[in-house]
């Protein structure tokens, strides 16, 4: 009967084991690569979108609406109807107070250039929302 309680104990813990390891691996926040590479934009009306200065030292923001938020991109529409998709791998989202939703208003901030729309040449440190 001892036997047969250790067993019954042991599997128990087991199972609990396996369904917290299960969840262990989903967050919000993406994990941090040092490959991240943004794609490229999807282009419609002006071809150069309006950036605004820089906040920190080598930083720009694109301020715009989210219209798409996928896993690892996020597209907006700035004021002047562009749209330009980002990869947000590695980018400090924290400064988000209602997440990444479809119509939020936010500022991606990056390094690097952005040709036209295409934001494959830039890399978005973080995104915060629009003040």
């Amino acid at each position: 009967m001892m036997k047969k309680m250790i067993i019954f104990i042991l599997t128990v813990v087991c199972v609990v084991c396996v369904f917290t390891a299960c969840s262990c691996g989903r967050t919000d926040t993406p994990a941090t690569s040092a490959s991240s590479k943004p794609t490229t934009a999807v282009e419609t009306g002006d071809p150069e979108p309006t950036a605004t200065s820089h906040d920190r030292e080598g930083e720009t923001c694109l301020a715009g609406t989210i219209v798409d938020a996928e896993h690892m991109t996020v597209t907006i529409k700035d004021e002047k109807g562009n749209e330009v998709t980002f990869t947000k791998e590695g980018a400090d989202v924290s400064g988000l107070e209602n997440g990444l939703q479809i119509g939020n208003d936010i500022c991606v901030y990056y390094t690097g250039q952005l040709d036209g729309t295409d934001a494959s040449g830039v890399t978005v440190t973080r995104i915060t929302d629009e003040d």
